[in-house]
């Protein structure tokens, strides 16, 4: 039974994006067996939200604060632990303090948006600098700012809204910094 060839066009480029690999064996009058190879996925273990901050009190009110039943969450101390815990596990959310020792906040978010695109990003910050949190959101590479001091409230707001496993929605800002100050803030 003869077909257009589309089939086999997709059956190339949904193999080769997968890392697989794809052929045919044919023989005249015989027919012909196609086949397509993928590599062995090993699934990783789930996070809900992974928090980022070498202060050690904000880790512990979001600690304490935030148990939610059902979900997991995980703390690091530095960008570097960070990396280590995301080698191992699917992250579905970071929110990663902006200036840390080492490693900085935005540089682990660049990291993570490139290993891990469909985790949500969220900076946090104390400054009111918002130059580079607009900057980082046009290159995509965060989903949402939370400015400290910041309420437990808002926090379950991003948690909620973020850690679902859908993949996060991206859009680059172009405005005057106190509009964008006075979006991000609003809940």
């Amino acid at each position: 039974h003869e077909g257009s060839g589309l089939g086999l066009a997709l059956v190339r480029e949904l193999t080769l994006a997968m890392n697989g690999t794809y052929g045919v064996a044919s023989e005249v009058g015989q027919g012909s067996t196609f086949w397509a190879e993928f590599p062995e996925h090993k699934v990783k273990p789930v996070i809900d939200a992974l928090f980022v901050d070498d202060d050690d009190s904000i880790l512990d009110i979001v600690r304490i604060g935030m148990q939610v039943p059902g979900r997991k969450f995980v703390f690091a101390t530095s960008a570097a632990d960070a990396r280590i815990i995301v080698a191992e596990h699917d992250v579905r959310l970071a929110v990663v303090d902006a200036i840390m020792p080492g490693e900085n906040g935005l540089s682990f978010l660049k990291f993570l948006a490139e290993c891990a695109p469909t985790c949500s990003r969220v900076l946090m910050t104390a400054t009111s600098d918002l130059t580079v949190f607009e900057q980082a959101l046009n290159e995509l590479i965060v989903h949402e700012l939370l400015l400290k001091p910041f309420t437990l409230t808002r926090m379950r707001d991003i948690i909620t809204r973020r850690s679902d496993g859908s993949v996060p929605e991206l859009s680059a800002v172009s405005s005057s910094h106190s509009s964008l100050k006075s979006f991000l803030v609003a809940e």
